[in-house]
């Protein structure tokens, strides 16, 4: 049995005759025989509720699978087509089929040809199977009921038929056998002729030894393979790498051919994967041959196998075999984001790294030189695939060459390819060094050749690994780079490594030069632009980068100087972890630290930044803000502890509180509420940074308000603090609206700044008090704020006016009059646009809201103050709108009729399908019972726009009055100005009105057929054809013109 198609499972149940089946099946199809067994594992499943559809299921699926394989034969030309108008007999031309009907007839007809030569009759067996498959496919899909006696009579049929079409497989199989015994260029030849399916070739292809090499390729075995066949000669090939590596060789270079390759590309990677089994020689022909024949440029898909290349290249000695495939395996152009050619240039760096480490796991054994090499030309290469026309030549003047220190990680792709390249180097240069010294001068040799910045950046990185061999040239670079703009932070760090190693006048220049501080020129510069006593402060700091790198071999002169600068400024950054200019502020006052023991350890920490101390670095706050977040409960317990603590951790600790996820631990307000009070007060008066810690305290407070969690008691006091963060909120007016405008999403821009956020902070204050308090009305003190902000034009902004229409339906429930006449006067606002998106993208329909806000919605939505409404994302929510209150709601219908004029033949493709997937859900009942009156839809079926597309998703499954359903589907179909694509579930849905509604029907099919697109099978539309002329429709005409339309 074939290796690939599984066991049967063996139980007493399964009879001998029926495992013999299953192993002649694999055969033909693998599939086939894998369906065969689950129609056996249905029919004994006694228990199982649906038992009889999967039965007939599995059994239909053999049929379908074994057709296909008949298919397969005549697209390949081994059987044409019947003359019998079931097919077409040019198999150059079935591209263009589809599997259906027709080519499931075609198919079984060709798997039955053989038996027509024999002394089987034609006709009956085909016939057999042919209503067995329509019977099956009835079965399964109307879940019909079945009984045991009649599941025997139906599998008895098909396993006889089944039986009698796979003799003569069964007999191929005995004499693949017989031949494999001997192997002989006859037997070869005879393999060659057996070879009538996919199922056959994978069978000899995995039962051949290499003994049959030879045999088999000089037959042709590795050309070209038949079109539609599964191809695994190569698979084999790969098995006799090792055993005869020189015609395997052979076969590679020689017998491939382009075609051959391109249709199936894994073969590329089996074949790839063959060259680390051949012996060096061997090898290296065939890399040769990738290269020359550039493999590498048509397939990256497996990166691995050309690094695997190159690696086995590199540990026999090829070098130049190596370096020449990947120069240009990683030169390859390609429009992707890296520009060298790399669909995933992550994937790509893994790669090449697992080849540098394996080779330099063999250092001190093989000469890693070349490697140094070949990593040196790819960096070159790809620095100047980054660079400008301008930047190559004067390498050591130019400022726009990489600089592997400052780039951020994944900025871009590029640059980490490079920055992987550097970290490359360093390790084959550390390898040498450690392991090859010998070489090491040599190496360095082929750095110093090297004319990019990040040469010398690397070279000074070497002379502080290995002091003792290279304090000269450490000396010379000690003194002329010492301070230098590009080079000074390489040179800082080399001079942390090797100072305890130069001569003591060296290091008394080098220290001199440290004492003079910054260049005069630069000093004057930075006095210039910020004043003489900046810098004063940026040259102080610069010495103390250099004395905290030199802090462990310092004179007590310089020690106390040292001292005394750490005291003033906290201690400098490590130069080879850090990117930080040196005009930028010192970050730290002391070791940064981004995680922490518990909440203790991590107030005692931050609570040492204040005010009038450096800046706490980002990702100690970011440490600090997470196990905030994680304990709210005890941080809140511990917030008097920040009173004077600096703003940033302060927003820290706010941005942890709000982003809490906590069930019943809740927050100590009565601790919490007075640091609020205090900040909040220092945000108004602009102590304190508004955009920083305001923006964090209306996050947390929109959050808490949004969960009930504030005790009522609590009311006056967070009443003073959401007032307080209001007045202090300012927005880019200019900037805000130039973005709505441009995104239409208001929403955003508001949660984004701490006007917006106050706002949402406010509307949800009165919310959260008119539940908790005994008042249920809009709390005064915000309906005074509210009102002044809608009273005064000049205060109106996206932010604020996008929040107080995010919230309209509950100011609504709290206030009806007031929210009818502040939306009155919101209608002329310049932010009105922002305050109707605030309704519609975040709030369900409401019936009451609509019924006093409708018309003023709709004079907005058609008036002049919604320019550009048909180009956002709010177009779609006001169409979900308009529709489902005209639809379900009152008062909408001219609302909804202006809206619709809004879609013309200039809307966007993406706003038009909105529409119809939109309706398509209401039809569906996907939006509640559709009870309303079908008439309303007629808008939409005749819609000039809509009926340029296909509304199929419109009528099957429709959940509205069927009569209804299927007039408006007549008139749509009449009217319908493109051609339609006749699906099978459409048929489906046709066939099921047909005997109810034989003559729309009848029209609707008459239509369809048609304008159908130029090409369907006719078994689509056979099922509507039988089901009307069940009803008593003569359809003679239809099907002449199904006769001459169908394909």
């Amino acid at each position: 049995m074939d290796e690939g198609a599984g066991k049967l499972w063996i139980d007493r149940r399964i009879t001998q005759s029926q495992i013999e089946l299953f192993d002649r099946l694999s055969g033909y199809s693998h599939a086939a025989a894998v369906s065969y067994k689950g129609a056996l594992y249905a029919y004994h499943r006694r228990d199982d509720p649906d038992r009889g559809s999967h039965f007939a299921y599995s059994l239909r699926d053999v049929i379908d699978l074994l057709a296909k394989t008949g298919w397969e034969k005549i697209k390949t030309g081994h059987v044409s087509g019947n003359d019998r108008g079931r097919t077409r007999t040019n198999p150059g031309k079935s591209k263009g089929w589809r599997w259906g009907r027709d080519t499931r007839l075609a198919g079984l007809a060709a798997l039955f040809d053989p038996l027509t030569r024999q002394q089987y009759g034609y006709g009956t067996e085909y016939r057999v199977l042919v209503d067995k498959f329509a019977q099956l496919s009835e079965i399964g899909h109307k879940k019909l009921g079945i009984d045991t006696e009649k599941m025997d009579e139906i599998l008895a049929q098909i396993e006889n038929i089944l039986h009698l079409l796979t003799r003569r497989q069964s007999e191929i199989n005995d004499e693949i056998k017989q031949i494999l015994q001997n192997p002989s260029a006859e037997g070869a030849k005879r393999l060659m002729a057996v070879q009538t399916n996919g199922a056959t070739h994978i069978r000899i292809a995995r039962s051949l030894t290499p003994d049959w090499l030879r045999h088999m390729a000089d037959e042709g075995y590795f050309r070209d393979p038949r079109k539609g066949e599964y191809w695994i000669a190569h698979k084999y090939l790969a098995r006799c790498a090792k055993s005869h590596p020189e015609k395997v060789a052979e076969i590679i270079t020689s017998s491939y051919s382009t075609e051959a390759l391109e249709r199936d590309t894994s073969i590329y990677i089996d074949l790839i994967r063959c060259v680390p089994d051949l012996p060096p020689e061997h090898a290296a022909k065939v890399a040769r041959h990738i290269i020359g024949n550039k493999w590498y440029e048509r397939f990256w898909a497996d990166e691995e196998s050309y690094l695997g290349i190159a690696r086995y290249m590199y540990l026999e000695g090829m070098h130049d075999v190596a370096s020449d495939l990947l120069l240009r395996a990683f030169s390859v152009p390609a429009p992707d984001p890296s520009g060298l050619g790399l669909p995933d240039t992550e994937f790509a760096m893994t790669d090449m790294g697992n080849l540098v480490d394996g080779v330099l796991e063999k250092a001190g054994k093989i000469d890693l030189l070349p490697m140094l090499g070949t990593l040196a030309d790819l960096l070159d290469q790809a620095i100047r695939s980054d660079s400008g026309p301008g930047d190559i030549g004067d390498a050591e003047s130019s400022m726009s060459v990489w600089r592997p220190t400052i780039e951020d990680s994944g900025e871009n792709w590029t640059r980490d390819l490079k920055s992987s390249f550097v970290g490359h180097v360093r390790d084959c240069l550390l390898a040498i060094g450690t392991k090859d010294r010998g070489n090491l001068k040599r190496a360095m040799d082929v750095i110093k050749r090297r004319k990019y910045l990040v040469w010398r950046r690397i070279e000074m990185f070497m002379y502080g690994s290995f002091p003792d061999r290279f304090v000269n040239e450490a000396e010379i670079y000690a003194i002329r780079y010492l301070g230098d703009a590009d080079l000074g932070r390489a040179n800082q760090a080399m001079l942390g490594r090797c100072f305890a190693w130069l001569p003591a006048p060296v290091k008394r220049e080098v220290l001199a030069r440290i004492d003079g501080g910054l260049d005069h020129e630069e000093f004057e510069r930075i006095s210039r632009q910020a004043g003489r006593e900046r810098a004063e402060i940026v040259q102080d700091k610069w010495v103390l980068r250099y004395l905290e790198t030199l802090s462990d071999n310092l004179d007590a002169k310089h020690r106390e100087k040292y001292i005394g600068l750490v005291g003033r400024y906290g201690r400098a950054e490590d130069p080879e972890r850090s990117s930080t200019d040196y005009e930028e502020d010192v970050p730290d006052h002391k070791p940064a630290r981004t995680e922490f023991k518990g909440i203790d350890d991590a107030f005692g920490y931050v609570a040492g930044y204040v005010p009038d101390n450096v800046v706490p670095p980002d990702y100690t706050i970011r440490g600090f803000s997470n196990i905030v977040s994680r304990h709210p409960l005890e941080a809140s317990r511990r917030a008097p502890k920040l009173k004077e603590a600096h703003q940033q951790v302060l927003s820290g600790f706010f941005e942890g509180l709000g982003n809490a996820r906590r069930g019943d631990e809740g927050m100590d307000w009565e601790a919490l509420v007075p640091l609020m009070r205090d900040v909040s007060s220092r945000v108004s008066k602009g102590e304190v940074d508004g955009d920083g810690v305001g923006r964090m305290i209306c996050r947390m407070l929109r959050s808490e308000f949004s969960k009930d969690m504030p005790g009522i008691e609590h009311r006056a006091p967070l009443w003073e603090i959401v007032e307080s963060l209001e007045r202090a909120g300012r927005e880019d007016k200019d900037y805000c609206r130039r973005d709505f405008e441009e995104r239409g999403d208001g929403h955003t821009i508001s949660i984004n700044n701490l006007e917006g956020l106050s706002f949402h902070a406010l509307v949800l204050y009165a919310i959260w008090a008119a539940r908790k308090g005994d008042d249920t009305g809009l709390d005064p003190g915000v309906r005074k704020v509210l009102d002044g902000y809608v009273d005064d034009p000049g205060r109106h902004t996206v932010s604020r006016s996008s929040a107080l229409g995010r919230y309209l339906p509950s100011l609504y429930g709290l206030d009806k009059e007031w929210m009818v006449l502040t939306a009155k006067r919101m209608r002329g606002s310049e932010t009105a646009n922002a305050f109707w998106e605030g309704y519609v993208r975040w709030n369900r329909l409401y019936a009451d809201v609509f019924s006093d806000l409708g018309d003023l919605y709709g004079q907005f939505l058609i008036g002049e103050r919604s320019p550009g409404i048909r180009k956002t994302e709010m177009f779609k929510s006001t169409f979900d709108h308009v529709l489902l209150t005209y639809l379900y709601g009152e008062g909408a219908g001219t609302m909804f009729e202006d809206f619709l004029r809004t879609v013309d033949e200039e809307s966007p493709d993406e706003l038009v399908d909105h529409c119809i997937f939109r309706v398509g859900m209401v039809i569906r009942g996907e939006h509640g019972d559709p009870d309303f009156d079908p008439g309303m839809l007629d808008p939409l079926w005749l819609h000039p726009v809509l009926l340029e597309r296909d509304l199929t998703s419109w009528f099957v499954g429709s959940k509205m009055d069927r009569r209804a359903s299927i007039s408006m589907y007549s008139r749509y179909v009449h009217g319908h100005t493109g051609r339609f694509r006749l699906t099978y579930r459409l048929m489906d849905e046709l066939a099921s009105y047909a005997p109810e509604f034989p003559d729309e029907v009848y029209g609707c099919l008459d239509r369809l057929v048609v304008s159908a697109v130029d090409e369907f099978v006719p078994d689509t539309v056979c099922r509507v054809v039988e089901e009307l002329e069940k009803a008593g429709k003569d359809c003679r005409m239809i099907v002449e013109k199904i006769k001459s339309r169908a394909y």
